[in-house]
């Protein structure tokens, strides 16, 4: 590749995903907004539905979140009465979160918003190309050539 292909901003990979995720983010916000949950808030709530009790450490983990993220998530998901976090009963000093029945009863409906909103998101592509795209942002995502990784 010619080094001329990435000087103009638009030709940059990271401004290109920037763009496209922005306007993704806004179309799941704005499908999810009915229900009070963020798409970052959707996030924890399907790591819950999918194994609940998990500490904040863990989630921050899977979503690929830090510790102050976190926090912050969580606690106004406390406010939204869609969680709780108590305290381990193995290790006092440890925290879990638990959905609440209100947490577990979006389910249903914000998988169906989800589903919808991925759909939505896609409709600009042929099938084929959905399967490649998703293909290729999962590469990406599991690159470990970043100087960051490579430590």
């Amino acid at each position: 590749m010619k080094a001329e292909e990435y000087r103009r901003i638009e030709d940059c990979v990271n401004f290109q995903l920037t763009q496209a995720q922005s306007k993704v983010n806004a179309l799941f916000r704005s499908n999810l907004e009915a229900y009070g949950v963020t798409p970052a808030q959707y996030m924890i709530l399907y790591f819950l539905w999918e194994e609940d009790g998990l500490s904040p450490s863990r989630l921050a983990e899977m979503g690929g979140l830090d510790a102050s993220t976190i926090t912050g998530l969580l606690t106004r998901m406390e406010r939204k009465g869609l969680t709780k976090r108590k305290h381990s009963k193995d290790d006092r000093r440890g925290v879990n979160v638990y959905l609440t029945k209100e947490g577990v009863a979006l389910r249903g409906d914000i998988l169906r918003v989800i589903e919808e909103s991925n759909k939505e998101a896609l409709a600009c592509l042929a099938p084929k190309e959905r399967k490649a795209f998703k293909k290729a942002l999962a590469r990406i995502a599991e690159n470990e050539t970043s100087a960051q990784e490579r430590k």
